[in-house]
Order: C-alpha cells, then structure tokens, then sequence
C-alpha cells in the first residue's frame, strides 16, 4: 500500500514532544546501508539521505548486524543468529570481497566490528559445545583468515561496539545457550545470566564486567551503543513470562556497580512487549534512539538526563541510524524515515533489524 504525505502525516510516523528538527541541505549525500528481504532474497541495500535506493547486494540468507572498515571501504554483513556467514563486500569498488564462514564448532551471532586500524575484524561467535561466547577474529591483511578468538566473558555475545576511546570493545552478552543443532531454541532460560562486558580490543583482556540484577535474569542485552559521556546504552530482550512487564532499556558507565534501568510509563512499557530492537546514538545532540518493532515504536532519550524525550510511532520500526541532528529509521513494511522531518519513502524492501550510517558528502 502506498502512503501519501496526508496519511503519513496522520498516522504513519506519531511524533510526541519535542518540535521537529530541519533536514541538513547536504541529506542526499549522505550514505546508509541496512539488511533487508526483497522480492528474490535476502539483501544489504544502501540508501541516501533522502531514502533512495541506490544498491543491492545479494546475501546467502538473512542479514542481520553490519560493520564498516575505518576508511569507509569495506562492508561486513554478519548472517543472523545462528549465522554460517559475513559478506565482506568493497563499497568503493563495487565488488564482493570474500565471504567468511565459521570454524568448526562455532556460528556467528549475527553482529561484529572492525578495530581501529582497520587490520581485524572480530564477530561475535558462539563456542556452542562449550557453552562461552567469544569474538572471532579475522585477519584483514591475510584474506580474513580466523587467527584467534577473545573470551567475551558470557554465554551469547550478540552485539559488540568499538567505544569512542579507540581502546574498548563493549560487549552484550545476551546469556542465552543456543546450539545449531536445535535451530532458535533457547536452552537455559531457568538460570540465565546476562552482562555487559568491557574488553582491550589488543589483548582481549576484560577491564570490567557488570550483570543485570537477578530479577532481571531473563531479559537478555542484545543491542547497544555508546552515548556522552562513554555510557553505555542498551536494549534488552525479556525471556520470562509473557505477563510479566520489565524496564528493557538501560544504561551503564564504567565503574557503577550495576546498570541502571530507566523506568517508562505502564502504557508504553506494555506496548514493547518486552522487546527492544536497535540502539543508536546521534553524538552532535546526545540523543539516544531505541526501536521496539513489536511494539511499533522509536524512543529517543536524553542521553545526559537518561530521560525519554519523545515516541515516535510507526509499525514494524526498527533499523535506526543517525541523520544530521536527527535519526534515520526503516521499517519491515518498506518505509525509509526521516525522523527530523517526517519524510517518508516506500520501497520494495522489507527492511531488518539494523542499518548504519557510514559516509557523507560523497
């Protein structure tokens, strides 16, 4: 179905609170990519600032996490959990590179990052004989080959971030056993363990390590980003009863002694149903973004004041990215959205989980 700019503006995408910001003159040269599923597979597709679609790349199966090599050259595309490839593709170029798949006994987790010089990719694997998380890593100068892993400190690693100190890997460790042999199945739902954990991306040593407080067990951390001042932000994803209504979003600064939860109001809390998408964070304003496509909304925060700020609605919402002083977001049902001006796109795509921002000024 399309929608013209009268029903978008009706009901599309509800922004609550804080006046809208005006679209920066330089939108279009702005670069997104984000996994999406169309019409013969599963893609990453890049888009513009004003939500045109400029490429697609074929995937094996479904996409899930991305990353982008520090000269904005190579694409990684990690296969979603339980995931048996990353598509490393040459953005310059236009070409595939290789893919990547699992040493015996591991599957990705569907998310990954490069390290600050660009010479090893790390992903986040699953060791799921052992029943450890690590990071894989890959080494870029040799054809990606694996050299070596990090303990991530916890069952289920699912996304891993470079911080802004150019040291630190921030981890979330969702606490779900999984096995490939039992496709999806959750295995220790009984006495999950959840964490955030804080690793030297040269020595895989891990600095710090805090967990959710026990009657938080089963919300499992799988997405996050770094907001001012080096916090944390996360999205959690509750494992309990269906009844039962949680705080999923957080957030944790080395050296408090637990994450802190940000309490939301009953109305909102149950429409997430308990179920946070992505986190991004826009570092011009502090804005802090979480998605909840189960819920049909996107939350921006105050990421000094650890306050909401405003909800914005828009069904099956989730992929986010920032855009200028703003974000952009994609939906499962087509649309590309500038959340700063209310501008919408319909594509053929059926857009997953994540985008990100990765160039501008082309």
């Amino acid at each position: 179905m399309v929608i013209n700019r009268r029903q978008f503006g009706l009901g599309s995408l509800a922004v609550l609170g804080a006046g809208v910001l005006a679209m920066p003159a330089n939108a279009a040269g702005a670069r997104f990519v984000g996994t999406a599923k169309a019409e013969n597979g599963y893609v990453a597709a890049i888009f513009d600032g004003t939500g045109q679609v400029l490429r697609q790349i074929p995937l094996e199966g479904r996409g899930h996490g991305l990353a982008i090599s520090p000269d904005g050259r190579v694409l990684a595309v990690f296969a979603r959990r339980p995931g048996f490839y990353i598509r490393l593709y040459d953005l310059i170029a236009g070409e595939l590179i290789q893919d990547i798949h699992p040493t015996q006994g591991r599957h990705f987790y569907g998310h990954g990052l490069f390290s600050p010089d660009g010479k090893t990719l790390f992903a986040t694997e699953n060791d799921y004989d052992g029943e450890r998380g690590v990071l894989g890593l890959y080494n870029a100068g040799e054809n990606y080959q694996r050299i070596g892993e990090y303990e991530s400190g916890d069952i289920g690693p699912h996304e891993a971030i470079l911080m802004q100190d150019r040291q630190t890997i921030a981890v979330a460790n969702g606490g779900i056993a999984t096995h490939p042999d039992f496709p999806r199945q959750k295995l220790n739902l009984w006495d999950m363990s959840p964490s955030l954990s804080y690793l030297d991306w040269q020595t895989g040593t891990i600095i710090e390590q805090v967990r959710l407080p026990q009657a938080l067990h089963q919300l499992s951390i799988r997405h996050l980003a770094e907001g001012p001042d080096q916090t944390i932000w996360f999205a959690g994803q509750f494992q309990g009863s269906r009844q039962h209504i949680v705080d999923i979003v957080g957030y944790h600064k080395r050296g408090m002694a637990e994450p802190s939860m940000v309490k939301l109001d009953e109305a909102l809390s149950a429409r997430l149903q308990n179920y946070g998408g992505s986190v991004s964070c826009n570092l011009q304003t502090g804005k802090v973004a979480i998605t909840s496509p189960r819920g049909g909304v996107m939350m921006v925060f105050d990421g000094y004041a650890h306050k909401l700020e405003r909800v914005l609605e828009s069904a099956d919402i989730c992929a986010i990215s920032p855009q200028g002083s703003s974000f952009m977001a994609a939906t499962g049902r087509g649309q590309i959205i500038d959340t700063s001006k209310k501008v919408l796109r319909e594509t053929n795509l059926k857009w997953d989980n994540h985008s990100l921002f990765y160039m501008k000024n082309l």
